[in-house]
C-alpha cells in the first residue's frame, strides 16, 4: 500500500530540485539556441541598445580554441570602397558598397567572397562563401566578382577564448545559422528586424510546445 504522506514529501522535494537547478532568464530561453561557430550569426538582442553591436548581425568566421572572428554585416558605411584602395587598383572597382566590419583593426580591409574553391590565403566560411584581407588577392576579386558575391569590411570584430559563451549566457545574442544570401543582401538594414522576430517566434512556438506536453502529462 503506498503510504501518501511519503510520496508527498518525495514529490515536495523534487519540486525544490526543480525550481534550483532549472535555467532561469536569457539561460533558459537559450537552451535551445544553435552553439557558436563558424557559419553562424550572432544577432544582437535588442536589450544591447549601445555600443558598436546595437542592432548588428555578425557572420562568424572562426571560433575556436584562441578565440572568435567575424563581420558585421548590416552596418553601411558613409565611405565609398574607391577612398580607401590604392591607386593602382581604383581604376577597376566598381564602386562596391564598403561596410563596417567592427572595431579590431580599422584599417585594414577584410572581405568575403563566393568562389567555388576559394583562393589562396584565404578561409572557408559557409557553403561557397570564403573570408579574407589583405591586397594579395584583391586585384584578382575586383576583375572578376560582382557586387552580387563580394563585400568589402572595414575592420572585424574580434572575442578572445570563452568570450562570446559568456555574453550568450548573459543574453546579449541569438546565435541562428547563417544565411547566405543574407551575407550579400543588396539592401541589409532590415535583416537584424528580421532575424530578430523570427527567433523571437521560434522562441514563442518552442515555449508554447513545452507548455502542451506539461499539460498533457498524467
Amino acid at each position: 500500500m503506498i503510504n501518501l504522506a511519503y510520496l508527498q514529501r518525495v514529490l515536495f522535494l523534487f519540486a525544490i530540485l526543480v525550481v534550483i537547478f532549472a535555467p532561469t532568464g536569457d539561460a533558459q530561453k537559450s537552451s535551445h539556441q544553435l552553439l557558436p561557430a563558424k557559419g553562424v550569426f550572432l544577432v544582437a538582442r535588442p536589450a544591447m541598445e549601445t555600443g558598436y553591436f546595437s542592432r548588428s548581425v555578425v557572420l562568424l568566421v572562426e571560433h575556436g580554441d584562441e578565440g572568435s572572428i567575424g563581420v558585421i554585416i548590416n552596418r553601411g558605411m558613409q565611405v565609398s570602397l574607391t577612398e580607401i584602395l590604392p591607386e593602382s587598383l581604383k581604376t577597376i572597382t566598381d564602386s562596391h558598397q564598403l561596410y563596417f566590419g567592427g572595431p579590431v583593426s580599422l584599417n585594414g580591409l577584410t572581405f568575403l567572397f563566393r568562389d567555388r574553391n576559394g583562393t589562396e590565403g584565404s578561409t572557408p566560411v559557409l557553403g561557397d562563401v570564403y573570408f579574407g584581407g589583405g591586397t594579395n588577392i584583391l586585384k584578382d576579386l575586383l576583375e572578376h566578382k560582382n557586387k552580387n558575391e563580394l563585400r568589402f569590411y572595414l575592420g572585424y570584430s574580434g572575442w578572445s577564448h570563452g568570450q562570446i559563451d559568456s555574453e550568450i549566457l548573459k543574453g546579449a545574442w541569438y546565435v541562428v545559422q547563417a544565411d547566405i544570401a543574407m551575407i550579400f543582401e543588396e539592401d541589409p538594414d532590415s535583416i537584424w528586424s528580421e532575424l530578430v522576430t523570427r527567433q523571437r517566434t521560434k522562441i514563442l512556438a518552442h515555449d508554447s510546445d513545452s507548455s502542451q506536453e506539461v499539460a498533457s502529462l498524467p
